[in-house]
């Protein structure tokens, strides 16, 4: 099995036990905490892919595997404080959903790295 197969399954394994075990209920944000979420989601988003380009084999397995959680984890918790937010005034929702879309291409991309052998 290769190296980005098995942080894939280690990672759906470990949203899977910690969204099973911790769950909590949605609390309902206004626009500024949303896009707050977006940019603690762009942080980790930076960090992962420094760590992907000074990644050496074998040394860094588990802090890489971290920082991919944290991203995904993040986007999550950003698109569930989306979900529970009642509906946007039109201003309001064409600027989160711009940045929702920017957010969703880099998760479609995540998962390409995960899946690529």
């Amino acid at each position: 099995m290769n190296l980005p197969t098995l942080i894939a399954l280690l990672t759906t394994l470990t949203l899977h036990l910690t969204t099973t075990t911790t769950a909590t209920p949605l609390s309902t944000r206004n626009v500024p905490g949303i896009l707050k979420e977006f940019a603690l989601t762009g942080g980790n988003l930076i960090l992962l892919d420094k760590a992907v380009k000074l990644y050496e084999p074998k040394k860094e397995d588990q802090g890489l595997e971290r920082k991919q959680t944290n991203v995904e984890v993040s986007l999550i918790k950003s698109m569930n404080a989306v979900h529970a937010t009642p509906p946007f005034k039109k201003q309001e929702s064409s600027l989160v959903s711009n940045v929702a879309c920017i957010l969703f291409s880099f998760w479609i991309y995540i998962g390409f790295l995960g899946c690529r052998s």
